[in-house]
Formats: C-alpha cells, sequence, structure tokens
C-alpha cells in the first residue's frame, strides 16, 4: 500500500508541475527580425529537478524493496491485489471520462461567453485547457490511489 500511495503522489505533484511548465514555460519571450530571445521560466526548472528527483527515490526505493523499477501502482502480485487493480482503474477512467466532458462544456462555455458577454476579456483558452487537463490528471490518480487503499483494507 504504501508503493501506491508513493506512487500516486509522486505522480500527482508531476502533474502539477508539467502543467505548470506548459502553462508558464518562458519567463520572456521576444522574436524581432533581427534576433530570437528567450528565457526560461521557474517551471521548467522545477519540474525537471522533481523529475530527476521522484526518478533517484524510485529507484532508491525500489531498489531497498527489492522490487522491479516497473512494478508501478497498476502492478500486483496476486488474485485478491489483480482485482484491486481493477477497480481501482474503472473508477479512474471514470473520473476521466467525466471531467472530459466537464472539460468540454467549460470550453465551449468559455468560448460561446467570451463572444458574447466577456468581450472585452481576453481568455487564454491553452492556459485553460492545459488547467483543466491537468486537474483531471490529479484526480484520475488521486482516485486511484484512494480506492485502491479502501479496497486495500477491505
Amino acid at each position: 500500500m504504501k508503493r501506491v500511495i508513493f506512487e500516486c503522489i509522486g505522480n500527482s505533484i508531476l502533474f502539477v508541475l508539467a502543467g505548470m511548465m506548459l502553462i508558464h514555460p518562458f519567463s520572456e519571450f521576444q522574436n524581432t527580425d533581427e534576433k530570437f530571445y528567450f528565457a526560461t521560466g521557474i517551471f521548467p526548472v522545477i519540474f525537471v529537478l522533481y523529475l530527476i528527483a521522484f526518478g533517484l527515490v524510485r529507484l532508491v526505493v525500489y531498489k531497498k524493496s527489492k522490487k522491479s523499477f516497473k512494478d508501478s501502482e497498476l502492478s500486483f502480485s496476486d488474485e485478491r491485489e489483480k482485482i484491486i487493480v481493477a477497480e481501482s482503474t474503472k473508477l479512474a477512467y471514470q473520473v476521466i471520462i467525466t471531467s472530459l466532458l466537464v472539460i468540454m462544456a467549460v470550453l465551449a462555455g468559455i468560448r460561446f461567453f467570451s463572444l458574447t458577454i466577456l468581450k472585452n476579456m481576453e481568455i487564454d483558452l491553452y492556459s485553460v485547457s492545459i488547467a483543466l487537463i491537468t486537474v483531471t490528471l490529479v484526480f484520475a490518480m488521486l482516485a486511484y490511489g484512494i480506492k485502491w487503499c479502501v479496497e486495500y483494507r477491505k
């Protein structure tokens, strides 16, 4: 159970950092006829550092427990865990499908209202989309982890 909690929390943090990196990739960006200049923001740096740290911690944890690095939160060791993984994966799938339907409705609403009521507001659909997808991934990972822990304790 510790492995699943570790993986779910670690992956959720990774999703949030990836989302932030995609929303705010540059601190400066200039494209003129004479030169092209950009400076990376803090989020890509934090993402890469976390990716390295999380990978190293995973490697150490899995070597200590004598598990394979491939044994992620989706692995199982017996029939009971196989059923737990199946039920947890089913819930995560349901969360993703529901969230995607909500995201489509939210984006359609933003588009509609930006053409009518909110004419003077500039809404960045790219940033909103990345944020909603990131939230969906985090919700799915948390749903998986919570369902796995609840089923494991039965």
